[in-house]
């Protein structure tokens, strides 16, 4: 304890120390951006109709100004500038100003330092190929033509129609269903419905779940169950005495674990691989099937909601990964590590510093000192920061990692109350750490 409390220490002189020089740096001239985010992909059929909308932070010294020889526009770009897409007649872009400029500036001014955002329609032809369609951009201002080319693009996958709609039938009182954590009962409210009354006992933001400890109430809720989805992988082990304890010959229970197919030494934060819940998802479905035969239809429909619902956080990897794959990040803890393995991340942190860390125990003297090096030797572009598993060292590297100017990204065990689903409780963090890699 003495040496962490010397290396607490360290840490807060480096903060003290260095600080204040993490933000400083040249002023550029003229007129430049840089790449801030950009809405999430769509899968649409013919003659639906959508909208993207890009940032590019203006990081020149000149403003934009609208309506001017300072107005900055969002261009099409190679390899899709003016190709079929964008010919006679406009196709997709009835609105846009013109078959070469999707949008201008959406306010009238934007300071050196702000963000304008260029926000564009469009509509499905009727004729349109089925499949992926790009859209290439890069800002521009009329006096100055084009400025700095982040490899921006947006994409329309072309369905062949929307997802059609299945009223539930009212078959008898609704399923009794848990998972022992918030993101599987999400999964088994959007594919149940009012067919299923689900519940989790591993919700609390504000808690460590691998803490977790169960309780009287816990034990009921489990008791009453008919359908369980438990995590494994050493998650959450406390499911497998209560399920022991309260045993109903009808009961289905749905290990992910074993669904993957998973050894007992993975990383158990499987719900950040991105194929995960697509897999759970089936599995869910075809069980809740089984228990509820008379509305097998509706929840073919709901999963099937569910899973376009997962495509624009795919969509979001796969453009992350064409961005971003190798560049180095840093971790407090390794919950995200799935997903910035899909990315293609460069995870720099020392892999028994995450160990101890998500263990409860002090890292090593040298794992704490390799992890302050990448800090305050700025050899990564994100600090991935995991907000519910926290102790006075990791807290100690976010402050540190913030002082010398580089991102932090909070992530999460379970979804925060400030989002409805699983879906919006991704892209937010996905979103978060686009912001932090544009940087």
């Amino acid at each position: 304890m003495t040496l962490l409390k010397t290396l607490l220490a360290a840490i807060a002189a480096l903060i003290l120390a260095f600080g204040p020089l993490a933000g400083t740096a040249s002023a550029s001239s003229g007129y430049h951006a840089a790449y801030f985010s950009e809405s999430s992909f769509l899968a649409l059929a013919p003659g639906q109709s959508g909208q993207f909308a890009v940032g590019f932070t203006n990081t020149g010294t000149q403003a934009w100004v609208k309506n001017g020889s300072a107005q900055a526009s969002l261009h099409t770009a190679a390899p899709l500038n003016n190709t079929r897409d964008f010919a006679a007649g406009w196709g997709w872009a009835p609105h846009w100003p013109s078959p070469n400029i999707y949008a201008h500036q959406s306010t009238d001014l934007v300071a050196p330092g702000e963000t304008g955002f260029f926000v564009y329609s469009f509509v499905v032809p009727t004729n349109a190929p089925l499949g992926p369609h790009y859209f290439y951009g890069r800002p521009a201002v009329a006096s100055a033509g084009f400025l700095e080319d982040y490899g921006y693009y947006h994409t329309v996958t072309v369905t062949t129609a929307s997802i059609p709609t299945v009223a539930p039938v009212n078959s008898g009182p609704p399923i009794a269903a848990l998972g022992t954590t918030n993101f599987y009962e999400d999964l088994l409210r959007q594919i149940g419905g009012p067919r299923v009354a689900a519940t989790s006992i591993l919700n609390d933001p504000s808690s460590d779940p691998h803490d977790f400890e169960a309780t009287p109430s816990t034990a009921v809720a489990v008791a009453d169950a008919k359908f369980v989805v438990v995590n494994g992988i050493g998650y959450d082990d406390f499911m497998e005495k209560l399920l022991k304890a309260s045993t109903q010959p009808h009961r289905i229970v749905i290990t992910v674990q074993d669904l993957l197919a998973l050894e007992d030494d993975v990383n158990p934060h499987v719900w950040y691989d991105p194929a995960t819940m697509h897999k759970l998802a089936d599995a869910v479905t075809a069980q809740l099937s089984k228990l509820d035969p008379q509305n097998a239809p509706y929840f073919a429909a709901q999963k099937a909601k569910y899973v376009s619902a997962l495509r624009p956080i795919d969509d979001k990897v796969a453009q992350l990964k064409a961005r971003y794959a190798g560049m180095p990040v840093a971790f407090t803890e390794p919950v995200a590590e799935y997903l910035t393995d899909a990315i293609g991340l460069k995870v720099l942190t020392p892999p028994g510093f995450v160990e101890a860390v998500e263990q409860g125990i002090d890292p090593s003297p040298q794992d704490v000192a390799d992890q302050i090096d990448l800090i305050t030797g700025r050899k990564v572009k994100a600090l991935l920061y995991n907000t519910q598993v926290t102790t006075p060292l990791t807290k100690s590297i976010q402050d540190l990692a913030r002082s010398y100017n580089i991102p932090v990204v909070s992530v999460t065990e379970t979804i925060p109350p400030a989002y409805k689903t699983y879906q919006e409780w991704m892209l937010a963090q996905l979103r978060d750490l686009e912001r932090a890699l544009a940087r």
